[in-house]
């Protein structure tokens, strides 16, 4: 009786983690919204992933979530950014103010190697 329970048991926790854990691996479709269109297409690498910036926005697919190192690196090639994240989990005003601020030096060091 007790072999029994143990191996149902044991085979449902099988289970569930064998269909759960793909959909906590899933990628998510992230977006940093710019305060300035870029002038052309830009590729940038931040958060593990390539992000494509076209106009006044830059989009990813991330497997995670969207860390404030990858806000300054997006912040850093292509300027101030209006909003980064992804629809269901954007990272808050007073985090993305940090991430601006902290991206700054990079803006303005990118800005004096641009050719003329």
């Amino acid at each position: 009786m007790i072999r029994t329970i143990f191996a149902t048991t044991l085979s449902a926790v099988v289970l569930t983690t064998a269909f759960a854990t793909p959909a906590f691996a899933r990628p998510r479709d992230f977006v940093a919204q710019l305060s300035q269109p870029v002038a052309e297409r830009v590729q940038i690498v931040a958060d593990g992933a390539l992000w494509t910036c076209v106009g006044d926005s830059c989009t990813a697919r991330i497997d995670g979530a969207a860390s404030i190192q990858g806000c300054r690196i997006v912040a850093g090639e292509v300027g101030e950014l209006r909003a980064y994240g992804s629809a269901t989990a954007p990272i808050s005003a007073e985090r993305l103010s940090a991430c601006n601020e902290a991206a700054a030096p990079a803006q303005t060091l990118n800005a004096s190697n641009a050719p003329n």
